[in-house]
This record gives C-alpha cells, structure tokens and sequence, in this order.
C-alpha cells in the first residue's frame, strides 16, 4: 500500500505530517469530558494526531483555500451513531461490500463511530469532478448505509479528525486502483459538461489529427468526449484505459498529474494559432469604447449594440457557445468578449471623413473612424469641360454671373473634392451664393456639391439657434444653409456670422450623439449658404468686414432662363454625369489667379454687388456714414490739413464735444474701447483708415475727402 494519511498535532497548526495512525504505540493523554477535549483540540501545545486522507499541493502544509487538495489516499467517514466495538467489526463485515471494505475503524470521544478506507495508490484530484467521484465513491464503499448518521464532512477535504485507540483494524483491504480508476472515469462520464481543466477548448476532430500525427498508431477507435484509451503521450503506459478524453484536454490515471491541457501534449505554440483562428473572426469584427461593442452591419456600416446583443452576435455569426462549463469558467462567447476588451478598445467612435484608416490616433486619442460617407468616384481618363456632363456643365455656364467667377467656384470645388479623395482632407471657405428664385441655387449646394461629397445635410438650426444634438453635421462634410432666417435679428445675425467663422476657422468642434458623451472631432467640411438675392435676404450674409471676408466667398446666380427637366429625370441625368464631372474636377487644373494662401488654397470671390449691399446693411457702415459727415465738415474748418489724427478717445470727445453728434453718436458708440474695435473694422475693408502705434498708443489717421466747388 503507497498511501498513507495526513496529520496535524493541533486543530490551531497548519504544520501536516504524514503519518500510517494504526502503527502508532505512544498515544497522548486525552481529556475525559467534551468540554475540555474542545479546548484541547484547539491549543498550540496539543501533541496528537489529527488526520486526513487527503494531500495538499503543499504536501506539508494543512488543506484548506490557499492550499488546495492534489490527491486524496483515502476516504473517512463519521457517524453519529453511538456504537461498540463489537458492533463496528459487525456491522462492517455484514453492510461493507467486496473489494469497498474498510481497513480501520475506531470510536471518537462521543463513543461514535468513525471509518476509513485506504487506496492501494494515491489518485490525483480532478476538481472538475470532485463531487461527482466522491457521490460514486460512497456509494460503492456502502458509506451511507454502514451506520446510522453519516456526517456531511466526508465530502470535505478541509476537515480533521482526531484519531484515537483503541484502533480497530479490519480484514479489509486497500480498495485496487483499478476500481478507482473506473469510478473516476465515471465520474467524468457523469459530468456531463465537464470540459477538462485547460483553458483552450478545441474540436475533437482537429485534436485527433494531431494525435495521429504526433503520436501515430497511439490511440485506436473513436476519440470523443468521455472516450477511454492509454495515456498516448507516455511511451512507458501500457494500460489501454489509462486516460479519459474531455474537451480541454485528457483525464489521466497512474501519471505525474491527473490532467494533461492540448498544450501540455502539443504545444503552446499549436494550441495559441487554434484559438486565433476560432476567436480570430469574432474579435477582428468589433471594437469596443468602454461602454458600448461596435461592429460593421451588412452595409458595412459602424454600428454600436450593448453587451447582451453583441453576445448573441458572436454565438450566432462566428458559432462561438455561450454557455459556461462546470467550472463557471467563462464561455467561449463571453472570452471573445474580453479578449476584445483587452485588445480592442478605443478612447472613442469619431466620424475621420475620408480618411481610409479604420482606427487612427487623433488628439492623442485611439478613435474608431465611423464615417460612413463614400465619395462620388470619378470615372476613368482626363475630361474636358462638359465631357460626360453636358447638362451639368451647360447649368454652371449660365447660371453664374459673372461667368468668371465660375472658376473660382470650382477651384474651390476641386480643392474640396480632390482632398477627400486623397483621404487628406483639407479646409476651405464657406461658400454665399445670392440669385433669383428657382435658378438652381439649392440644386447646386444641397444636390450636385452634396452628393458629390457623399451626403450634406441642413445646418440652419446648428448655425442660427445652436443646437445641442449636433451628430449628423460632423458626419458630413457639407452644410446647407437654405433661408435666411439668420437676418431676423441682429444678435441671431450675430451669432450666425461668429458660427459661419467659427465653422470654417477651426479644426476642432465638440460633436454629440445622443445617449453618448460629448467628443472632439477634427471637421474641415464645408458650408454653403443659399439665398435669395433681394436685399432683405442678402442681409443674413455675415458683415463683410473685419477678419471674415477671407474665410467666406460671394457667388451670383442670373435668371439663366435654364428649364429644368422633371425631378426623376433630374436625378437620372445627375446620377449618370456626376462620376464624369467628377473626372473633370481632378484632371483640370485651375487658372493660377485663382489660387490663395496655403490656409485656404483658393482665392475668395466677392460678388461686388453683394459685398457692397452686405456691408450697406452692416453697423460698422452705417457709422462709417455718421464719420464721414463729421470729417467733412472737419475738412471744412482745416482747410490745410489733409488727414485726421488721433486716438479712438480723442475722436470720441470730437464727436461729444460736437452738439450736432453729441447725441447720435450714442446709437453707434458707448466708450472709447468700442470706438476702436469700430474703426478696426473698417480699416480692414476701406483704405481711408490707417493705424499706426505709436510710443505703445494706437493712432488713428483718416484721409479727409473734400466736396468738389
């Protein structure tokens, strides 16, 4: 017999000593009555055998939840039944069964009964099975039915228990290997689910192959789930039933270890290129924001689900099982899951427009791009004009006013489209364009250059009212504006001229979809505003003076006297010359007066008449009027002088100090600050104001006009 029991001296030790308690000679003194044997067991300076049929992974080290049980070298029982000698020896030789007998026996401090079975040869513990072994184990020992009241505690392998003479020693004998083997492997069989002990579970199939190539001839007949044969991996086995197949791996008996994982026999190597290819698809397809799983839908569009959904994804496309196994280890759907997780995760999901790339850093963050416009793409060959689209083609010839200025329409036009499909995406100026009603203004801005661009959309609430919920404008490169709703009031025209700079001057905006957080997106899109061209609406274009006449152009529409086909015909003509035009944006190459600065890359048209009604509607024009009186009847009392000099504070006194301005110039003006900004702005636009700094003090000089005699 190759087992032998465990023991600690005191129930308070974690010291274990292996120990055979039958041979032993020299007891210790045991107390008399319950109460003081309770204090004895427990006391540091106990000397006595407290024993346990099973081995620690530190076999001198006490069983408990830091140090696991390895193998077990028997089994113990106790009984709440009080017995006599006599009836122990009977009651064993009658109830136990042949080859299951026990070997030993003796009565505890309560005068009860207390039994124990030796193996002929430790076994290792499977914990993946353990309860199922010890059920089938006890039932073959008879252990319930040897005496009254079995204690529950035999199916812990934490417990101790005193051993104490007189010992009674049996005509049993160790229970054969063999017997324990097979009642193990029922065990297996019993659970059901039970998968092994690896982490990797691979199909059987592919295993076998394995086998057969790195063991051939080992294993012979089918190679499934609970199927017994040898430990194929050892060439000095010869039991042909040494080992059991599970799903990870295979349940051995007689070896080093009781579990061998598909790594352990094959290689990490072999087992990591498995999971790859069988997790590979499943986490290749999503990326994950913290919050939510994203993954492209049949159109190839970025969708987010929640965790529940994108489990029933991965079960469902990539047959992955969602059920754990016994160890509630984590099933195959839920690993998929962390491992996309841990490998895949983004800081957030961002539209990039254009931008080829899937992920990128931006801002210092990992983005996933989830744009989903796509570009109109040109047809093949360089174009000439109206190659390929004749009607688009003839439309802008006459629709522009001059026709002139149609080249620095498509200049920036080009610059746009081109950048994008380059996946560089670059900036440009907002686009006005002001023309009679029904000529193709909004055709032009929400249809040809929208579309071309892969999908605009109305940006009137965003820019006129500051919409909170602002997703689908940074998923687009074109904003439409179509009224001119901006006009209705001087601070709404207010905020929409800093609105029109700000979209056109920054980079960066604050985007927000709903049930998300807010995000930082680089947008470098468009905005084209269209108009009619009657003076009230030409009033919602932002004033034309100070920094903004660089960042916006100014385009006419005439009454070209164009007859438009029908709406479907319409889209059958556009659809069909859009990739033509197209080709004839990125084949032509624009007159050199047309380009800008590198900002912009495109000179800003102006429409001289729009330009002069937009500043005529301006305040800064209507003082520039309330000035230009003052100055000539300055001109008038300083004949000699050709130029006014001096401070915005010194003008402001002028006017106060004037009784005929005193007064309206309260309408314009209240300080000496506002005075400046005032005369700043019209410097950029009229040539009469220069500014000068002098000793660190702006001064003003203003050429003086003279009425003719």
């Amino acid at each position: 017999m190759k087992t032998t029991l465990f023991s600690l001296p005191n129930l308070s030790s974690g010291n274990i000593t292996p120990v055979k308690p039958w041979e032993i000679k020299d007891w210790p003194k045991f107390p008399k009555t319950k109460d003081a044997f309770k204090d004895w067991v427990s006391a540091d300076t106990t000397e006595g055998f407290f024993v346990s049929a099973f081995e620690g992974v530190n076999p001198h080290g006490r069983v408990n939840k830091s140090n696991a049980p390895w193998k077990m070298h028997g089994l113990i029982a106790d009984y709440d039944a009080v017995v006599t000698n006599e009836e122990i020896e009977d009651g064993i030789t009658r109830r136990s069964r042949t080859g299951f007998r026990p070997m030993y026996a003796h009565r505890t401090i309560s005068g009860n009964c207390r039994v124990i079975w030796m193996f002929e040869e430790p076994i290792a513990i499977l914990p993946g099975v353990m309860k199922e072994f010890l059920g089938l184990l006890i039932k073959e020992t008879n252990a319930k039915n040897l005496f009254p009241g079995l204690d529950d505690n035999i199916q812990r392998p934490e417990q101790y228990y005193c051993w104490m003479p007189p010992v009674i020693t049996t005509t049993g004998l160790p229970i054969k290997s063999n017997a324990i083997h097979n009642l193990l492997g029922l065990a297996v069989e019993k659970a059901r689910k039970y998968r092994g002990e690896g982490d990797a579970a691979i199909p059987l199939d592919k295993v076998f192959e394995r086998v057969q190539a790195t063991y051939p001839g080992k294993w012979m007949g089918p190679f499934e789930i609970g199927a017994r044969g040898p430990a194929f991996w050892n060439p000095e086995s010869v039991n042909p039933t040494a080992a059991i197949v599970t799903e990870t791996g295979m349940v051995a008996f007689s070896q080093e270890r009781s579990f061998y994982n598909w790594a352990d026999l094959f290689g990490s190597n072999w087992v990591r290129e498995f999971q790859e290819d069988q997790y590979g698809g499943a986490i290749s397809s999503f990326w994950f924001d913290g919050k939510y799983y994203w993954r492209r839908d049949l159109e190839g569009k970025w969708r987010s689900t929640d965790s529940g959904v994108a489990k029933q994804d991965i079960i469902g496309s990539f047959g992955l099982s969602g059920a754990p196994d016994l160890r509630g280890t984590l099933s195959q759907a839920d690993e998929a899951m962390r491992r996309i997780r841990d490998s895949r995760i983004i800081d957030a999901p961002i539209p990039c427009l254009y931008d080829p790339r899937e992920v990128l850093v931006q801002n210092g963050r990992r983005v996933l791009n989830i744009s989903r416009l796509r570009l109109v793409q040109p047809s093949e060959g360089a174009h000439t004009w109206g190659e390929g689209f004749p009607w688009i083609s003839n439309f802008l010839d006459k629709a522009l006013d001059p026709h002139g200025s149609l080249d620095y329409l498509m200049a920036w036009l080009k610059r746009f489209y081109c950048s994008a499909l380059e996946g560089r995406l670059v900036p440009g100026q907002a686009v006005f364009i002001a023309g009679p009603v029904g000529k193709g203004k909004t055709l032009f801005g929400s249809r040809i250059v929208a579309s071309l661009m892969g999908g605009g959309c109305d940006a009137s609430d965003y820019l006129v009212q500051g919409s909170s919920f602002n997703a689908e404008l940074f998923e687009v490169a074109v904003w439409n504006v179509d009224d001119s709703s901006s006009a209705n009031s001087i601070e709404s025209h207010k905020k929409f001229s800093q609105m029109i700079k700000k979209g056109v001057a920054n980079t960066r905006h604050a985007y927000h979809r709903k049930f998300h957080d807010a995000q930082t997106v680089d947008w470098m899109g468009r905005i084209i505003d269209t108009l009619n061209d009657d003076p009230e609406s030409i009033q919602a274009i932002p004033h034309t003076d100070g920094s903004i006449l660089d960042k916006i152009s100014l385009f006419k529409f005439k009454d070209h006297g164009i007859e438009f086909p029908s709406h479907a015909d319409l889209e059958a003509i556009l659809n069909q010359e859009m990739p033509h035009f197209a080709a004839w944006l990125v084949s032509w190459n624009a007159p050199q007066e047309t380009k800008g600065s590198e900002r912009y890359g495109v000179k800003s048209y102006h429409h001289p008449i729009l330009l002069q009604e937009s500043r005529s509607s301006s305040g800064s024009h209507e003082f520039w009027e309330f000035l230009d009186l003052y100055l000539r009847q300055y001109a008038k009392d300083h004949p000699e002088e050709t130029e006014w000099s001096g401070t915005a504070t010194e003008l402001l006194l002028s006017f106060q100090n004037d009784a005929s301005l005193r007064d309206s110039i309260k309408m314009f003006i209240h300080g000496a600050r506002a005075l400046g900004r005032m005369l700043a702005n019209l410097s950029s636009t009229d040539e009469r104001l220069k500014r000068k700094i002098v000793r660190g003090t702006t001064v003003w000089k203003i050429s003086l006009a003279r009425d003719e005699d």
